[in-house]
C-alpha cells in the first residue's frame, strides 16, 4: 500500500508563503504586485503513519520506516530509511524514493543534497515518461533553490556579522 500524499502548495502557502512572496508588503504596494513574478506551484510529499512492517527486506518496508520518521521530524532516521529504500528499490521506484528523500533533506536544511536528490528524481521521471511528476519535482527544486539564494548572506552582510562577532569577544 502506497502512503505517499501530496499536499498542494501555492497561493495558500501559509506563513512560509507570506514570508517568500512578502505578502504583507505587496498588499501595501499595487506597483510591486505587478512586477512580481508568479508564486511556484508545486505539491510537497506527506507522509501517512501506518504500521511498521514485519520485515524491512524491501524498499517499501523502508519507506514505511522513513515515513514514520518524518512524521515524528526525525530527519535524520528518515534518511537514513530513504537511504536503504533507494538501494533496495526497483528502477521504476527510485524517482519517487528521491523525490522524498529530497524534500526531506530540504526540511533538514540540506538545500544541495535536496536539489541533487530532486534533479536525479526529475531525469527518472522524464525517463519514465511521467511529465507530471517531472514538471512537480523541477518546481520544488526550483523552490529550494531559491530559498537556498536567500539565505546564503551576501558578502558584505558575512563582513558585517564578523565585524559584530569580533567587537564582542575580549
Amino acid at each position: 500500500m502506497q502512503s505517499f500524499n501530496h499536499q498542494s502548495f501555492g497561493l495558500g502557502l501559509g506563513l512560509i508563503g507570506s514570508l517568500l512572496i512578502g505578502t504583507s508588503s505587496v498588499a501595501a504596494n499595487p506597483a510591486i504586485v505587478a512586477s512580481s513574478p508568479p508564486p511556484q506551484v508545486f505539491t510537497t510529499p506527506t507522509y501517512d503513519r501506518e504500521p511498521l512492517p514485519k520485515a524491512l527486506n524491501t524498499a517499501q518496508a523502508w519507506q514505511t520506516v522513513a515515513h514514520n520518521a518524518m512524521r515524528d521530524k526525525d530527519y535524520h532516521n528518515s534518511l537514513v530509511a530513504y537511504n536503504k529504500a533507494i538501494d533496495l528499490a526497483f528502477p521504476e521506484q527510485r524517482a519517487l524514493l528521491l523525490e522524498e528523500r529530497g524534500w526531506v533533506y530540504y526540511l533538514s536544511g540540506y538545500f544541495n543534497q535536496a536539489s541533487q536528490d530532486l534533479q536525479r528524481a526529475a531525469s527518472l521521471y522524464l525517463d519514465q515518461e511521467d511529465r507530471q511528476s517531472y514538471r512537480n519535482v523541477i518546481q520544488m527544486r526550483r523552490f529550494i533553490d531559491t530559498q537556498a539564494r536567500q539565505l546564503q548572506p551576501t558578502p558584505r552582510q558575512g563582513e558585517l556579522s564578523q565585524l559584530d562577532t569580533a567587537s564582542i569577544l575580549p
